[in-house]
Parts: C-alpha cells; structure tokens; sequence
C-alpha cells in the first residue's frame, strides 16, 4: 500500500505525529485509548507488518513511534535498526522483556510490557510531552565551558548554569537533559558524549539514563540514589559496583 504525505493531513504547531507499528488488533485499540488522552497528539496510521511499518514511518515521517517487537515479516527491534535517524521518538510495546538493552542501544525513550497500565502509560507520556517541548529550541544549544559554570547557548543568548546547581543528567534519544532546582535545559548531545566531554565535572554515571553531580548525592541504596529536593533515581545493576568502588558505601 502506497502512502504519503497528501494522504493526510500534516498539523502544524505542537502535536505530537504518531504511528504504532502493532499486529494484534487487541493491542491496537488498547493502546489508541492511552494515546486519546492526550489532546496533542495525533494518530497517523497502524502497521500491521514490517513491510507497512517501514512505508508508513518513511512516508508520514512521525514524530513518534509505538514499536511492537514481535511482527509478521520480521522484528521491530531491526526496523528501528533500518530506520536509525528517522524516527525523532520511539517507544517500544511489547511482551517480551529480553531487549531492553537493544531498546536502550537504539535510544528508545520508553519500553513497555504489555498490557500497559494507565499508570506506567501516564509516565511515558510524560517523559515523550517533556523531550518533546524541550527539543523544539535544542537543536539551537551549545555549550560553552567558562569557569565552574556551563553556559547554555540558544542563539544570542547564554543561560549560565552553574555546575553546584546541577543536579543530574537525563539521556533523552541524542539530547542531554540538565536538571537544576529550578530549571531544566535540553542540550543536543547524547549522554555519554557529555559525560566523555566534561569528565572533570565530577558527574557519576549511576544508570543508562542518568548521571549525578556527586555533591548533591544524599543517600545510596542498591536501587535507587536521592538527591537534593528528595529526587530518586534507579541505580543500573551494571553500576552498582562502580558506585560502590566510588563512594564506598559498601551497596
């Protein structure tokens, strides 16, 4: 089936474009009544297969995407490997637990097993609304390192972000998210690059998704690290013993 982008409607503005790769019907319309809660989102179309699956985010071009694994004519986790770079979202669904690390290598924001509760939908949601209004003015930022301070640019304009007010980094797809007390800026930098690129600034790699500023650590468990304003953040088993090296605390 041939599609393009004169079949529908291309919104402009802030809604969020969205294809769901899925061929369980059940799942289909499970999911469909998730994503109608949130007003600015827009379904495009379902795939049923690999082959529609490919067509659809080819030629619709969508800014996200609910990505089953197990697919007639193939797997989801290598369409998302065919379409590396041309898929700004994605979120995998599926019942099978054994490739989240593939999930994670793809830079997958979100990976839910089925069913999906209304719960862990509304964290998702969340987390893509959030990367999503962030990216518009990313792509713009650089940093610039002066002092003890990072300085987000975004065009002519420099925010100054001090390095004691940061308090841990969020890895996004390709984007960093910096998180202060009160603000949070979206950097156009994968996670493990700002990490190799500013290794003197003490951050502490605690997740795949997350580093912390090591002053702001408050308490250390075998699961979870807070800090400052009582933020938790899950420890990653393949850190657990290097946070415990660090910081001797024994986990």
């Amino acid at each position: 089936m041939d599609v393009n982008l004169t079949s529908f409607e291309k919104v402009q503005g802030k809604q969020i474009r969205f294809v769901i790769v899925e061929d369980q019907r059940i799942d289909e319309l499970s999911l469909l009544a998730l994503t109608q809660q949130q007003q600015d989102w827009l379904h495009l179309a379902t795939a049923s297969d690999i082959a529609e699956g490919l067509t659809y985010i080819k030629n619709l071009q969508p800014d996200l995407v609910f990505m089953d694994i197990d697919i007639p004519g193939g797997s989801g986790v290598e369409l998302a490997k065919v379409l590396a770079g041309q898929i700004p979202m994605l979120v995998f669904s599926t019942s099978h637990d054994e490739y989240v690390l593939d999930a994670f290598q793809l830079a997958a924001l979100d990976y839910l097993l089925k069913p999906i509760s209304n719960l862990r939908f509304a964290q998702t949601a969340l987390r893509i609304s959030e990367y999503w209004q962030m990216r518009q003015s990313a792509d713009a930022y650089k940093l610039v390192i002066e002092g003890a301070a990072i300085f987000v640019k975004d065009g002519y304009n420099k925010h100054k972000v001090s390095l004691k007010e940061i308090l841990y980094l969020e890895a996004m797809q390709d984007y960093t998210k910096i998180v202060t007390n009160g603000q949070k800026y979206m950097v156009n930098m994968p996670l493990s690059t700002f990490l190799q690129q500013y290794s003197n600034f003490q951050f502490l790699r605690i997740h795949r998704s997350y580093a912390v500023l090591q002053s702001h650590i408050v308490r250390v468990s075998t699961s979870e690290i807070i800090v400052s304003d009582a933020i938790r953040l899950p420890v990653g088993k393949t850190y657990r013993m290097a946070i415990s090296q660090y910081l001797n605390t024994g986990i």
